[in-house]
């Protein structure tokens, strides 16, 4: 995170709201809240450790959007995942693998058109070659007990 510092305020991202100890649907509720702010065009950058939540955020914000809950899946091993929400697309992408010199062969800045809404996650392992964001949202684990999250979200 302290190298994302510099990018963060680069992409012109404030330090919005930080949550502490939320259990599952208390972030549920914070991801639904996000969605309200999605018109299309927004891109939406997640960091978090290996089973943080960040594909749990993802979901809860596409039902938000109107894809069914149930068909989001983790875009791990596909890369891109492509949703049709209620008269807006989503494209959830998945960066773990992907090094930063890969994202031009594999299309990745095509999904930034503009209109469709971008959710990335594991942002940390591209996000010098990110040149615009609409959210930052780090999720941890928080310390004492790992059914709950610390979360903190930057916006513009």
């Amino acid at each position: 995170m302290e190298g994302s510092c510099e990018k963060i305020k680069e992409l012109g991202l404030l330090r919005k709201t930080e949550y502490s100890g939320l259990d599952e649907k208390s972030m549920m509720d914070l991801s639904r809240s996000i969605a309200l702010d999605l018109h299309g065009g927004e891109v939406i950058l997640l960091v978090g450790d290996l089973g943080a939540g960040k594909t749990t955020v993802t979901r809860s914000i596409l039902k938000e959007l109107g894809v069914p809950a149930s068909k989001v899946r983790s875009p791990t091993f596909n890369i891109v995942n492509t949703y049709e929400g209620n008269h807006i697309k989503i494209y959830h992408i998945d960066t773990y693998r992907i090094s930063p010199f890969e994202l031009y062969d594999l299309g990745f800045y095509d999904y930034f058109d503009g209109e469709s809404v971008v959710i990335i996650e594991w942002a940390d392992k591209v996000l010098e070659d990110i040149d615009k964001a609409d959210f930052f949202i780090k999720i941890d684990f928080s310390s004492g007990d790992k059914r709950k999250r610390d979360v903190i979200i930057y916006k513009k």
